[in-house]
C-alpha cells in the first residue's frame, strides 16, 4: 500500500466514525471529533490492514490523515539530537539528595501509614464522604448532579482542622484560607522534622519553597457566597501564596513558587527545585504538590464526560483501567546538593540525577498526549543526568 492508497483509506474510515461528508487529509483530526476510543479502534485496524503492530498513540502524534499516513510508511522516525550536558559539575554539585519526606493521603496521615496501606493492599477510594460539598446542596441543578453523576474519589479526613496558634495566625485568618495553605504549612513542618532540619535555624536561609497546585476549588467556594467572604480570601484563596505562606511563615528567602502544569505539577515543581540548588539560588529546597477536592464542579464535569472510573478503582497502566479516580493529597520532599547533604550527615532517601520539562506542542487535541514530546523529554532527562540511555 502506497501513501495516497493510505490517505483514501484512512480519510474514509474517518468519515465512516464521524458521519461527515469529508475529510481535508491536513487538518486536523481532532476537528471532526475523534475521541480517544476512536484511536483505539482506528489502531486495531490499521494492525489488520497492514499486518504488523500499531501503537494506539501514533494517532495523537499525527494529528492529520496525511502525517499520519506518513508515519505509519515511515520506515524510521529520526531521533531529535539531544545535547548531553557538560561536565562543568561534579555528581557531588548536579546531583540532588532527597533527606527527608512528608505526605497526607486519603486514609493515611503520614508516609508510614500510606506504605502500610500499600503493604496491605487497601484501597483508599470510596464513595464521597458526609459533609463534603453540602454547601453546594441549596442548589437544585448541583443536587441533582451530585446524585445522579459518580462521585467516587480518594478523601482525606479533617482537611478543615488546623492549629492556626501554631503557625501564628488568626482564626479569621485561618477561616478563609484554602485548606491548601493550612495543610501544606503543616506538611512542611512535618518533612523539615523527617529530615532533621529546624525551622528555625534556617529563619532568612536561601530555602526554596516549591508547590505543585492546579486547582482554586476553596476560592470558588468563596466567590459563591460573597457575604461570607472576608478582605483575607484575597491571600486565603490565592494558588501563588501555598508557597510564599510557608516562605513567609518560617521566613524563608529562597525562591517561593506556585507551579501549574495539569497533572504533571508536583513533578514539575521538583524539576524547578533541582535547577534552584544546582544555580545556587537556594542551598535547601521543598517541593512537592497538594490536590485537595474542595468543591464539586472539577468532579461533576469529569463525571459528565465518563472519564471517571465507574469502579471507582486505579486500574493505571492496567488493561482492565476503565477512567480516572480523584482524590486528595499532598506531599513535599526536602531537597539538598548531594554535596552539602554528605557534608551535614543527612540520611540520603534517594539521588535526583536528571530532570527535563517540555511541552507536547500541538497534538490531535488540547489534553491529547503526544509520544514523540514525551520520549524527546525522556531523552533530556538522561541528558542532563549524563547517562546513554
Amino acid at each position: 500500500m502506497n501513501e495516497h492508497e493510505l490517505i483514501q483509506w484512512l480519510t474514509s474510515w474517518v468519515q465512516r466514525a464521524t458521519g461527515v461528508d469529508s475529510v481535508d487529509p491536513t487538518t486536523p483530526l481532532e476537528t471532526y471529533g475523534l475521541a480517544s476510543r476512536d484511536a483505539v479502534i482506528l489502531s486495531g485496524e490499521l494492525e489488520q490492514l497492514l499486518g504488523r503492530r500499531v501503537d494506539p498513540t501514533i494517532a495523537y502524534q499525527y494529528p492529520t490523515v496525511a502525517a499520519l499516513a506518513k508515519a505509519l510508511l515511515a520506515s524510521k522516525q529520526e531521533a531529535p539530537e539531544v545535547v548531553r550536558r557538560q561536565a562543568t559539575a561534579t555528581p557531588a554539585t548536579h546531583d540532588i539528595a532527597v533527606v527527608g519526606s512528608a505526605g497526607r493521603f486519603p486514609g493515611a496521615r503520614n508516609n508510614d501509614e500510606f506504605w502500610q496501606m500499600l503493604l496491605d493492599g487497601r484501597s483508599a477510594t470510596g464513595p464521597l464522604p458526609p459533609m463534603r460539598w453540602d454547601e453546594y446542596l441549596g442548589d437544585p441543578v448541583v443536587r441533582t448532579k451530585m446524585a445522579e453523576e459518580n462521585t467516587n474519589g480518594g478523601y482525606m479526613d479533617g482537611i478543615a482542622s488546623f492549629d492556626h496558634e501554631f503557625f501564628g495566625i488568626s482564626p479569621l485568618e485561618a477561616q478563609n484560607m484554602d485548606p491548601q495553605q493550612r495543610i501544606m504549612l503543616e506538611v512542611a513542618w512535618e518533612a523539615l522534622e523527617d529530615a532533621g532540619l529546624a525551622p528555625s535555624e534556617l529563619r532568612g536561609a536561601p530555602v526554596g519553597v516549591f508547590v505543585g497546585s492546579s486547582n482554586n476549588d476553596y476560592g470558588m467556594l468563596i466567590a459563591a457566597d460573597p457575604n461570607e467572604a472576608h478582605p483575607y480570601a484575597l491571600t486565603g484563596a490565592s494558588s501563588a501564596v501555598i508557597p510564599n505562606r510557608i516562605s513567609y511563615a518560617f521566613d524563608f528567602r529562597g525562591p517561593s513558587m506556585n507551579v501549574d502544569t495539569a497533572c504533571s505539577s508536583s513533578l514539575v515543581s521538583v524539576h524547578h527545585a533541582v535547577r534552584a540548588l544546582r544555580d545556587g539560588e537556594a542551598d535547601v529546597a521543598l517541593a512537592g504538590g497538594v490536590n485537595i477536592l474542595a468543591n464539586p464542579f472539577a468532579s461533576l464535569a469529569f463525571s459528565e464526560l465518563g472519564v471517571i472510573s465507574p469502579t471507582g478503582r486505579i486500574h493505571a497502566f492496567s488493561d482492565d483501567a476503565d477512567g480516572i479516580v480523584r482524590a486528595d493529597a499532598a506531599g513535599f520532599v526536602v531537597l539538598k546538593r548531594v554535596e552539602d547533604a554528605v557534608r551535614d550527615g543527612d540520611d540520603i532517601l534517594a539521588v535526583i540525577k536528571g530532570t527535563a520539562t517540555n511541552s507536547d506542542g500541538h497534538s490531535n487535541g488540547l489534553t491529547a498526549p503526544n509520544p514523540e514530546a514525551q520520549v524527546d523529554v525522556l531523552r533530556r532527562a538522561y541528558a542532563d543526568a549524563g547517562v546513554d540511555p
